[in-house]
């Protein structure tokens, strides 16, 4: 009996170890790729790079199996896009806009099916425009039982050289502004932990520190007392998507730039969509109208994705007038035009542009 005993014990021990040990330390990290980040500062640091060597030095078992990358708008994807190094941040930009909406990241959380209950945000803390206040998102977090974690990263210089959001090679130097409060606050009011990494740090040793302070057993934030009117703060978080993509409403005879290459308007890629491997155009008559077909066309990185990309778009539930480029459109097809058939506008995702001079 004693034996059977010692036995059982061993094997509960053994299994709360398992348990321990195969625990995500986060549900999700959300990764701060604006250009504001993506720069060299006059001290020659870049943010972007120990951003990077944060998450190369966290406990791999810990690291959730997708990222979410943020700056204007937000994508989730999966983490081998970062090790991988799959896409460069300046075409992320691209597709979900140069800005950085810490905030507008983390409620885009909760609306996700699985919400996530422990984030990681790794930043530089600088914050741009959102659309609700960290007061109210704090609250709302702590209410919802959330945690958050920070990474501060800071190449410790004001003076940075940005980069331009469509040509990495160009840039200009300009002061930055303070750095936001906010995320404090959400860090602070959830019970997470907060850390700084700069260029002088070792940053091996400090994440390990880090991760310490995160696996200390801690009592959960407490659910009452958030004085929020839900009515409110749900309406503002209804306009925050999980997925936020920048789509643009140009003229259809803009110049658009892709590769290398410049087409002078959506006649100019009509043209070529036929005859070259670059471009893949997806259409329907519409119905709706008698004066042409409704587009989607998409443009390819690489010959061999061709029928890949064409399976994913040929299955895209199409909305109205055909548009298969909305705010869930699969990330890994774009950049994409959308042209309804009739009139002088399309919309477009991740591409550069030039309004043509009339």
């Amino acid at each position: 009996m004693k034996i059977i005993r010692l036995f059982l014990a061993a094997a509960i021990l053994l299994g709360s170890i398992q348990n321990a040990t195969g625990r995500k330390l986060w549900d999700m990290i959300l990764l701060d790729v604006s250009s504001d980040m993506d720069a060299y500062a006059k001290n020659n640091v870049n943010e972007m790079l120990l951003a990077e060597q944060c998450i190369k030095n966290l406990d791999h078992d810990g690291i959730p199996d997708s990222i979410m990358f943020f700056a204007k708008g937000r994508v989730i994807l999966p983490v081998n896009y970062f090790f991988d190094k799959k896409l460069e941040y300046s075409n992320i930009r691209k597709i979900i806009g140069d800005d950085t909406s810490i905030n507008n990241a983390l409620a885009s959380c909760m609306a996700m099916t699985e919400k996530p209950n422990r984030i990681l945000v790794i930043t530089n803390g600088r914050e741009g425009s959102n659309s609700i206040s960290s007061n109210t998102l704090s609250k709302l977090m702590k209410c919802k039982g959330m945690r958050i974690d920070a990474l501060l990263v800071s190449a410790g210089c004001d003076s940075i050289y940005m980069p331009s959001s469509f040509d990495p090679t160009d840039s200009h130097l300009y002061e930055r502004t303070f750095i936001s409060s906010g995320l404090k606050k959400i860090v602070e009011r959830t019970g997470g932990k907060m850390a700084s990494i700069d260029g002088e740090s070792d940053i091996k040793h400090k994440i390990k520190e880090f991760e310490s302070l995160v696996t200390e057993k801690n009592t959960r934030p407490s659910k009452v007392g958030c004085n929020l009117n839900p009515e409110l703060t749900y309406r503002m978080l209804g306009r925050i998507k999980p997925q936020k993509i920048d789509i643009c409403e140009v003229d259809t005879n803009a110049v658009i730039k892709y590769g290398g290459c410049e087409y002078h308007g959506l006649t100019d890629v009509l043209k070529v969509s036929d005859s070259t491997i670059d471009v893949l155009t997806d259409y329907e008559s519409n119905h709706a109208d008698s004066s042409g077909n409704a587009l989607n066309i998409v443009f390819l990185a690489k010959p061999e994705e061709r029928n890949r990309t064409q399976s994913i778009l040929r299955n895209i539930k199409a909305g109205e007038s055909y548009c298969k480029l909305r705010q869930n459109t699969p990330f890994e097809i774009l950049p994409m035009i959308y042209y309804s058939g009739s009139g002088d506008k399309m919309l477009l995702c991740g591409l550069e542009y030039e309004v043509a001079v009339k």
